[in-house]
C-alpha cells in the first residue's frame, strides 16, 4: 500500500482527517490535498498537489489524477527538485514552477513520464530548463515572463499546443524546431523582441 512520503501531510477533504507521513493513504476522493509538513527548508519540496476525480487543466483532461504547485511562500528559493512522478500510485499530470523568480536552473524532469503539462511563468532569472519529458502535450504559457532565458527547449513531438508559450521573452534569440502535431500557436512568440529568424510553422 502506498504511503504518505516524507516531509508530507495528506489531507482527506470528505473525511476531515489528516495523515501524517508513513501512513497508508486512505481512498483518495476530488480535492484532496498533499502539503508540506512544516515550514522547514527540508520538508516537502515546498510542493503541493491536490487530487481530481475528474478535471480540466488548459486543454489536459484529468481522470484520477494529481496537479501540483510551488507554494507561493517558497517562490524565492534558488532551486527546486522535480515533482513527484506519481502519489499513492496516481499519475501527477501537471506541475507549476509559478513566479519562482530566483530559480536561475529548472530541475531535472527526465523521470516525470506522467506530466502533460509543465510550466514556468514568471521565472524572471530561469536561464536553463531540462529536456521536457515525452508525453507533455500543452505548454500553454509555459515559459511566459521567463526574461532572461535565450533558448528554447527542444519541443517532444507529443505536444499540440503552443499557445502563447514563450509570451514575453524578451531575450529569446533562438527558436526551437515546433513539431509537425502542433495545431494551436496564438501567441507562442508575442513579444518576443530579440528573436532574429521565426520557426517553421506545421502545414496544419
Amino acid at each position: 500500500m502506498a504511503t504518505v512520503p516524507t516531509g508530507y501531510v495528506f489531507w482527506d477533504v470528505s473525511a476531515k482527517k489528516s495523515y501524517a507521513a508513513g501512513t497508508t493513504f486512505p481512498a483518495l476522493g476530488d480535492g484532496d490535498y498533499l502539503v508540506p509538513a512544516s515550514a522547514s527548508t527540508t520538508d516537502g519540496y515546498y510542493h503541493q498537489y491536490y487530487y481530481h476525480t475528474s478535471y480540466a487543466y488548459d486543454s489536459v483532461q484529468i481522470t484520477n489524477g494529481w496537479t501540483g504547485v510551488v507554494q507561493s511562500g517558497y517562490s524565492d528559493k534558488t532551486s527546486y527538485v522535480a515533482p513527484f512522478n506519481t502519489i499513492a500510485d496516481k499519475p501527477v499530470m501537471v506541475f507549476s514552477y509559478s513566479n519562482c523568480n530566483k530559480m536561475v536552473s529548472a530541475p531535472n524532469l527526465s523521470g516525470n513520464t506522467n506530466l502533460r503539462t509543465i510550466q514556468f511563468p514568471g521565472c524572471t532569472v530561469l536561464t536553463s530548463v531540462p529536456t521536457i519529458p515525452a508525453g507533455v502535450t500543452d505548454l500553454t504559457y509555459s515559459f511566459q515572463g521567463c526574461t532572461a532565458l535565450t533558448s528554447a527547449p527542444t519541443i517532444p513531438e507529443s505536444v499540440t499546443i503552443l499557445k502563447c508559450t514563450f509570451f514575453g521573452c524578451t531575450a529569446l534569440t533562438s527558436v526551437p524546431s515546433i513539431p509537425a502535431n502542433v495545431t494551436d500557436m496564438d501567441g507562442t512568440f508575442y513579444g518576443c523582441t530579440a528573436l532574429t529568424s521565426a520557426p517553421t510553422i506545421p502545414s496544419n
